[in-house]
C-alpha cells in the first residue's frame, strides 16, 4: 500500500525538463491483481531523451501477466513478471547511460524505475509462495492424480522451464518450484498423506481483498 502511494504521488510530480508524467499507477481488478498503468510523454525538443524507451512494452507484459495470474494461469503469470522486471533492469541502464542528462532528472527516473522493479518483485514473491506451498498447481496436476500424471507432468515442465531453455527470461524459480513439486507428489503414500499450505482458491481471494484494501 506505502509503495502504491508513493508512485501516485510521484506520477503527479514534474520532472526536471522532462514534462509531467500523464499516468503512472496501479489499479485494481475484480480478480485480486493490480495491473499497471504507465504513460510518458516525451522529452522537451533538445533535451536528452531520459523517460524509460520501452513504456507499452513494460505496460503489455505486466498487463498479460496479471491476466494469466486472474484466470489461475500462474506460470505464465510468473513468466510475464520475470520478463517485465528484465525490460524494467534494461530501462535502468538506459537512464543510467544518458550522456549529459541533468542528475536530478536521472534520480528520479531511476526512483520510479526502481520503485516499479520493487512491485515486479513483490508480485513474483507472491507467485514463488503459492507455487511452493501447492504441489498440485505447481505441476498442474488433480489432487487425485496418479504417478503416471505426476511423471508425466513433471517431464514436460522441467523440459519447458530448464534453465538452459528460457535465455529471455530467468526461469529456475519455476523449474525448483516444479522439482519441489515432483519430489513431494511422486510415492502414492507421500501424495496421499500431502496437504497443500495454501489453495489457489484462497491465495485469489487473499489477493482480491489485498488490492480492495489498497484501493
Amino acid at each position: 500500500g506505502l509503495l502504491r502511494r508513493r508512485l501516485a504521488r510521484r506520477a503527479g510530480e514534474p520532472l526536471a525538463g522532462c514534462g509531467r508524467p500523464r499516468r503512472l499507477e496501479a489499479e485494481p481488478s475484480a480478480g485480486g491483481v493490480r495491473p499497471l498503468r504507465v504513460e510518458w510523454p516525451p522529452a522537451p525538443e533538445g533535451t536528452p531523451r531520459v523517460a524509460p524507451m520501452a513504456v507499452e512494452q513494460i505496460v503489455s507484459q505486466w498487463k498479460a501477466a496479471q491476466a494469466h495470474s486472474d484466470e489461475g494461469r500462474f506460470h505464465e503469470a510468473v513468466i510475464g513478471y520475470e520478463r517485465s522486471r528484465r525490460t524494467l533492469a534494461k530501462e535502468l541502464k538506459v537512464v543510467d547511460g544518458v550522456a549529459g542528462a541533468d542528475a536530478a532528472k536521472t534520480s528520479r527516473m531511476r526512483q520510479i524505475l526502481e520503485a516499479l522493479v520493487g512491485q515486479v518483485s513483490s508480485e513474483l514473491e507472491a507467485h514463488d509462495k503459492l507455487l511452493l506451498g501447492n504441489a498440485f498447481v505447481a505441476l498442474g496436476v488433480k489432487s487425485n492424480c496418479s504417478t503416471k500424471e505426476v511423471k508425466k507432468a513433471y517431464r514436460k515442465l522441467a523440459l519447458k522451464y530448464h534453465p538452459d531453455k528460457n535465455p529471455d527470461f530467468d526461469s529456475a524459480p519455476l523449474f525448483l518450484a516444479v522439482k519441489q513439486a515432483y519430489d513431494t507428489l511422486l510415492e502414492p503414500a507421500q501424495r496421499q498423506a500431502y496437504r497443500p499450505k495454501v489453495t489457489a482458491s484462497v491465495w485469489l481471494k487473499a489477493r482480491a481483498a489485498d488490492t480492495a484494501r489498497m484501493a
